[in-house]
C-alpha cells in the first residue's frame, strides 16, 4: 500500500497526526473555524500545505494567535517541521 502526500488542503486532524499532537478543544475549534479548505483565503484564515514541508499560510490578522495556540505543544513526536508564514492581503 502507498503512502498519501497532500499538495495542500491538510485538514486540522491531519495536522494533529503529523505533528504528534492532540489539540486542546478550545484550540482545535478556533483552528477549526479559521481553517480554509482553499487557498484563497482572508486575513482571518489559514491554508495548510504538506510540500515541500509542512506549512500553515494565514493572513496577517491571525499569525500571531496561530503562533501563540500551536506554540505551546510538545512536539517531540512529530514526524516534519512546520513553518507558519503570514501573508498580507490587499484591502477591497
Amino acid at each position: 500500500m502507498g503512502t498519501r502526500v497532500y499538495f495542500g488542503n491538510v485538514s486540522i486532524n491531519k495536522l494533529q497526526e503529523i505533528m504528534g499532537i492532540e489539540l486542546i478543544k478550545d484550540d482545535y475549534e478556533w483552528l477549526k473555524q479559521h481553517h480554509s479548505e482553499s487557498v484563497n483565503y482572508d486575513n482571518k484564515g489559514f491554508h495548510i500545505f504538506e510540500l515541500p514541508s509542512l506549512q500553515i499560510h494565514c493572513g496577517d490578522d491571525i499569525v500571531n494567535e496561530l503562533i501563540s495556540r500551536l506554540s505551546k505543544y510538545d512536539y517531540s513526536n512529530s514526524k516534519q517541521t512546520c513553518a507558519v508564514v503570514g501573508t498580507i492581503h490587499k484591502e477591497k
